[in-house]
C-alpha cells in the first residue's frame, strides 16, 4: 500500500480506519461494507458479504476439554478473516455449552464424547471449511483410517481425540442469510446426522 491509501470497514457497532489492512476494528456487525481511498478521492462502496459455517466439535479420547479448547483456538485463527479483530470474540464467533453425550455407533464400550457447537463467521467455501477441520484434526492428534462397517451396512466408528463436523452453512447476500446445501461424496451439507443429534441443534 501507498502513505495515503487508507482502508475504511464499518458495521452496525463499530468503525476503524487504518493503513494496514491487518488492522481492522470491526464490532456488532450484520455485514462488513469497505471502501478503498487514495486522498481525498474514494471509490464507490463495496459490501463485502460474508459465510457463517456451523460446525459440531466432539472427543472422547485423552484429555476431552483440552482436545476442544484447542481446536476451537485452531478454527478461529483459519476461519477468521485476517482483517478481522473484533471487539468482543463473541461479534464474530459463538459456541455452546460443553456436553457429555453417549456415543452411538461403536461395536465396543468406549468412552462418552465432549461435545460443543462452534459457529464463526469467515471468508471461505465449504470444501475449503472441510481441508481446515482435517487439517486440525490430524495436528490434534486424529489419525484417519479406511471406514468400517456391519453386516447391516452400518458404520462402525472409532475412538477419536478430535471430530469436527460440519453441520451447516450459510451464504451472506442482500436479501440476508440463505443456507447452502452441498451433496458430493466426502461432503454433505447439511450434515445427513444433523435431525438426529438433538445436542447440536440446541
Amino acid at each position: 500500500t501507498t502513505s495515503n491509501e487508507s482502508y475504511v470497514l464499518f458495521g452496525e457497532g463499530g468503525l476503524y480506519i487504518s493503513h494496514n489492512v491487518t488492522d481492522k476494528y470491526i464490532s456488532g456487525f450484520s455485514h462488513i461494507e469497505a471502501s478503498l481511498c487514495f486522498g481525498e478521492e474514494c471509490e464507490e462502496d463495496n459490501t463485502l458479504f460474508m459465510n457463517r459455517v456451523y460446525l459440531l466439535l466432539g472427543s472422547n479420547m485423552g484429555d476431552r476439554q483440552s482436545m476442544l479448547d484447542s481446536a476451537n483456538l485452531e478454527l478461529i485463527d483459519a476461519l477468521l478473516p485476517d482483517y478481522l479483530v473484533v471487539a468482543s470474540l463473541g461479534d464474530a464467533v459463538n459456541t455452546s455449552q460443553v456436553m457429555e453425550t453417549e456415543p452411538w455407533g461403536f461395536d465396543t464400550p468406549v468412552e462418552p464424547f465432549l461435545n460443543q457447537s462452534f459457529c464463526c463467521l469467515t471468508e471461505l467455501e465449504p470444501r475449503e471449511v472441510l481441508k481446515v477441520c482435517q487439517s486440525i484434526e490430524t495436528q490434534l492428534g486424529r489419525e484417519r483410517k479406511a471406514p468400517r462397517f456391519n453386516e447391516a451396512g452400518e458404520r462402525i466408528y472409532e475412538s477419536r481425540p478430535i471430530d469436527i463436523d460440519i453441520l451447516a452453512f450459510e451464504r451472506e447476500s442482500d436479501e440476508g442469510w440463505e443456507a447452502v446445501a452441498v451433496n458430493e461424496e466426502d461432503l454433505v451439507i447439511p450434515h445427513p446426522q444433523l435431525e438426529s443429534r438433538d445436542f447440536a441443534r440446541k
